[in-house]
């Protein structure tokens, strides 16, 4: 009886580890993330002019931090990135034509997933942090995208000049720099995809358009609301935009 007892314990540590090492051993690959903005469906050109709700408007600049970028198969969650940052319409640019930032995560586990959860902005526990406490190359290690005033990184920049009065004269300046704590967000979209060897990753769309469109369908009035406010306790039109990037996102593989 006790030799039995003892080669039964031996079969399930001998299970155990083996199930233990074939989790540890499970296929994983490379994994992409590819960015796009656009508006109205189409990838934006920086000073090219749109229609906003029947006045002409052009961007000059977008840039956006994201936090926590997780993977989502069922009950099971794999973080692949804590933070990135994206410069739609950099300086340094050869073209008016928005670049697609990408970024490739080593050792994503194989399969089948079920979704993925963004965090818009700079989360909390980051956004407490200083500059300095991030080493060089690091997304956060961003002197330029930090106001210290505010204790806080610029989650989202937008610029850009409307012509208000449809004049030709484009001369209504559009400033929306978003931040603070209070206008962190996070959205999951449960869009199924997959990851294995050679397969494309997904692709992620961001409308600007979209960011100004309330839930009632009616745009957001720039000639009101042209600019966030500079007071950190007024984060009225920051929340407002911040609050629409789920809708404004798009994922697609």
């Amino acid at each position: 009886m006790k030799n039995s007892f003892l080669f039964a314990t031996l079969l399930i540590a001998i299970g155990f580890t083996f199930s233990a090492c074939k989790h540890d051993d499970a296929p994983a690959t490379d994994f992409s993330l590819t960015f796009r903005s656009t508006y109205d469906g189409n990838q934006v050109e920086k000073s090219k002019h749109y229609d906003y709700n029947g006045h002409p408007l052009y961007f000059t600049v977008f840039t956006l931090f994201l936090s926590d970028i997780t993977l989502l198969r069922g009950s099971e969650e794999i973080v692949v990135s804590e933070a990135e940052f994206l410069d739609f319409l950099p300086n340094a640019s050869s073209s008016n034509l928005s670049v697609e930032p990408k970024f490739t995560y080593k050792n994503v586990p194989e399969g089948e997933y079920t979704g993925i959860r963004i965090g818009y902005g700079v989360k909390p526990a980051n956004n407490d942090r200083r500059v300095s406490d991030w080493p060089a190359g690091h997304p956060l290690a961003n002197e330029q995208e930090y106001w210290s005033g505010w204790k806080s990184f610029i989650f989202s920049k937008i610029e850009g000049s409307g012509d208000k009065n449809n004049d030709g004269t484009f001369d209504h300046y559009l400033v929306y720099h978003c931040g603070g704590n209070g206008v962190y967000k996070t959205f999951t979209f449960n869009q199924p995809f997959h990851v294995h060897v050679g397969e494309e990753g997904l692709k992620v769309a961001l409308d600007l358009k979209q960011l100004f469109i309330q839930d009632d369908a009616s745009y957001w009035d720039m000639v009101k609301e042209p600019a966030t406010s500079n007071d950190k306790n007024d984060l009225l039109v920051a929340d407002a935009i911040m609050s629409k990037f789920g809708k404004a996102t798009k994922i697609s593989q």
